[in-house]
């Protein structure tokens, strides 16, 4: 997949992409409002269904 080049350089060197991009917006959420957080999954969809964030 070609990408657009970034237009940041550290000491003179470009920067390259270390990965792909996010599959889908919200796409880690709930991990990171999990694991990371310590949300429980019930606040969790609380927040979906209110249309707060976005966790598939």
């Amino acid at each position: 997949v070609r990408v657009t080049a970034s237009p940041y350089h550290l000491d003179g060197r470009p920067v390259h992409p270390r990965g792909p991009a996010a599959y889908r917006v919200g796409e880690h959420t709930r991990a990171v409002l999990g694991d990371l957080l310590g949300y429980p999954p019930a606040r969790i969809d609380e927040l979906c269904r209110a249309g707060v964030i976005d966790a598939p």
